[in-house]
């Protein structure tokens, strides 16, 4: 892989209309206009002691019926770490190497090491709470509950379509830090509280056929977002710090935070849904049977996810490695523009209330689903 840094006149407003910046020849190939070069089996190596990520888990849970077994509740707890992950390291002890690729000459560049290391890792606590209880013959309620108590690191993981993708942990430590590149914190699938409540009737027709009715609550508290500013370029001072301390190459961009990871949480919601079955018997075995389904039966349209999109507010005071302290939230910050809105490397998070089934969930609101078929 050869990076290169754009030498094309400015592209001023929308840049997806800029021919310059669409014209290869403004992306030359040379030693001096490289930003990153990465060539397997010439400046690319692995540790000979690699192994993969380590993940310790622990559960427990207790459970006993009651009431003569017409009930039955469970409680379990869940611990899960991952550590010894596997980065790729650029450090001024990993080295250096000439490399000569098809033919172009791109210099003494650094050495990329893959290595395991502690430094990025992900863990998570919880508690599960589950129970059901038959009040008689036709009529049975369960639930379940979820609480996340812990779902921290500094480590989110692979992108979407990226399999085999590492973070900038490890790369250029005099130039990155940890409070601004790669925070600890809430990791980006940490929901608080989860709640499922249904009940089911069953109601027998004799001759005319058997029906059940159910309902299904389903809560949720808000899922949460970094302030961050994605992709920004290295800032003089740390293009100076990268030079004194005799690096080759340059940074290339990072995400800078202006808070700990997954600071901020979306807002929650809560839906009921509704199902009818009816079935018949016509011939022996042979039962029609038809399924009414609706989602959402309150038509809740709550806003749960928006626009999370900062800069950095080039008015507040500068930090030892020349990044903004302070930020600034764009036009769209807060504000629904789609179906569903991206923060970092999570893409496709839902704007609205889902439905209940998979696919899109589009704009939320309530949905109806008929299903029919024969059991024989």
């Amino acid at each position: 892989m050869l990076s290169r840094y754009y030498t094309g006149p400015d592209c001023i407003g929308d840049e997806r209309t800029c021919a310059a910046g669409f014209a290869l020849a403004n992306y030359p190939i040379n030693a001096a206009n490289l930003e990153r070069v990465e060539v397997p089996l010439a400046n690319i190596f692995v540790d000979q002691k690699v192994t993969t990520p380590l993940t310790h888990e622990f559960s427990t849970s207790i459970g006993r019926s009651f009431n003569r077994g017409l009930g039955f509740a469970e409680a379990s707890y869940i611990f899960r770490r991952t550590s010894n992950m596997v980065e790729d390291f650029t450090t001024l002890a990993d080295g250096r190497t000439n490399v000569v690729f098809n033919g172009i000459n791109a210099g003494t560049v650094s050495n990329v090491v893959y290595r395991n290391t502690d430094e990025a890792f992900r863990e998570y606590q919880a508690m599960v709470l589950q129970s059901r209880y038959r009040f008689f013959d036709r009529l049975t309620v369960n639930g379940n509950y979820t609480i996340q108590l812990r779902n921290h690191g500094t480590y989110e993981g692979e992108g979407t379509n990226t399999p085999g993708s590492t973070s900038i942990i490890g790369d250029y430590p005099e130039a990155l830090s940890e409070a601004r590149h790669y925070p600890e914190g809430r990791l980006q699938n940490f929901q608080r509280h989860k709640l499922r409540a249904w009940a089911i009737y069953d109601l027998a027709l004799g001759r005319v056929g058997n029906m059940s009715v159910s309902a299904l609550v389903r809560a949720d508290s808000g899922g949460v977002y970094s302030l961050a500013h994605r992709n920004v370029a290295a800032t003089a001072t740390q293009r100076g710090i990268l030079t004194a301390a005799g690096y080759p190459d340059s940074l290339g961009t990072a995400n800078v935070f202006f808070a700990e990871r997954g600071s901020e949480t979306f807002p929650g919601y809560g839906l009921l849904d509704t199902s009818i079955h009816y079935n018949v018997p016509v011939f022996r075995a042979l039962r029609p049977w038809v399924k009414f389904d609706v989602y959402n039966l309150m038509n809740n349209q709550k806003v749960i996810g928006f626009g999370t999109t900062v800069t950095q507010n080039a008015t507040t005071a500068a930090d030892n490695l020349g990044l903004r302290t302070g930020y600034t939230p764009a036009a769209t910050f807060g504000k629904v523009t789609g179906n569903t809105v991206t923060n970092l490397n999570q893409t496709a998070i839902s704007a609205y209330a889902p439905t209940g089934f998979g696919g899109t969930n589009g704009n939320g609101g309530r949905t109806f689903r008929v299903a029919m078929g024969l059991r024989f």
